[in-house]
């Protein structure tokens, strides 16, 4: 609990009186480090949980949909065999594999919801080929690239080949790496439960993710970006002559910290901003008030008017 109030007093400090900072330059580098690295904690958290909800959306979504319709897209009868390096199935060819129509406006209506204005041509090129396909999968042996249009399918299957519509082209992917073996409506709906699994933990392993780019971000980039100001700050405090204050050598160590402190309240507004979605346009004004307050402090030494 102690260092909780420390914590929030030197907070409230680093952004409420110059004064303090008298008393700051008499600590060392590692009393603001250990400021540094609990903020920079707690501002990374906010971005994590921001993301939480969207992050359970999309993966409720997916596994709703998995659970609705994937099980059932397999046909109880059908068995592929891959023999030889060649595909064959146990039914009249070709073989069609519908698409379920609610599957498709759902997956339609997530394009739509999830594209900015920025990429609507894209957008529109994508409805307009999922309202073409009818199919998921049609099976022949004989087929060809031409008979994804005529079948209308987004995977044509033939003896040697997988044949996958993507993004306006044609993918080919043959047949030659896959074990000779059989594949069954069971073997279909074990691989659906162990997806099924998988997208039950993925909110979190994508949560932690989040986490660890973003403690990167604050932690190791900004702490860069604070060494970067402070060399500046110490420039510039040279050319002010605030080289001693209060019998305490000005070095490089110094206005490092000074330059961690004034940090506080430019992470504070961007933390706000994120709150609120209301994102600052102004290019590098995170320095740009970095420096200017950190300035305020150096220019408070220099003329001894601490308040």
């Amino acid at each position: 609990m102690s260092k909780v109030k420390a914590f929030t007093y030197i907070f409230i400090k680093s952004i409420s009186s110059i004064k303090w900072y008298m008393d700051l330059i008499k600590t060392s580098t590692a009393f603001s480090l250990k400021y540094f690295f609990p903020l920079t904690f707690f501002a990374a958290l906010i971005p994590v949980i921001m993301s939480v909800p969207p992050v359970l959306k999309a993966t409720s979504w997916v596994s709703e949909e998995v659970n609705r319709h994937i099980t059932s897209i397999y046909p109880q009868d059908l068995v592929i065999t891959v023999k030889d390096d060649k595909l064959s199935i146990n039914q009249p060819q070709p073989y069609f594999i519908q698409i379920p129509g609610s599957l498709k406006e759902r997956i339609i209506q997530s394009v739509e919801d999830n594209t900015d204005s920025s990429g609507a041509e894209e957008r529109q090129d994508i409805v307009n080929e999922l309202n073409e396909v009818e199919n998921l999968v049609v099976f022949d042996s004989q087929g060809t690239l031409d008979d994804l249009q005529r079948y209308k399918t987004f995977i044509l299957v033939n003896e040697v080949n997988i044949l996958l519509r993507s993004s306006n082209k044609t993918e080919v992917f043959p047949l030659r790496d896959i074990p000779d073996g059989e594949f069954a409506k069971p073997d279909a709906d074990r691989i659906v439960l162990a997806f099924s699994n998988f997208i039950k933990a993925l909110p979190y392993l994508i949560i932690i993710f989040i986490l660890l780019a973003f403690l990167f971000y604050y932690m190791v980039f900004r702490l860069f970006y604070l060494a970067f100001v402070g060399l500046v700050l110490f420039g510039i405090g040279k050319i002010m002559r605030v080289n001693t204050v209060s019998g305490v050598k000005m070095d490089y160590g110094k206005y490092f910290q000074i330059a961690i402190h004034t940090f506080t309240l430019p992470l504070l507004v961007e933390m706000i901003s994120m709150l609120f979605g209301m994102p600052i346009l102004i290019p590098f004004w995170v320095f740009v008030l970095n420096m200017l307050l950190g300035i305020v402090v150096l220019n408070a030494f220099s003329n001894n008017k601490l308040t």
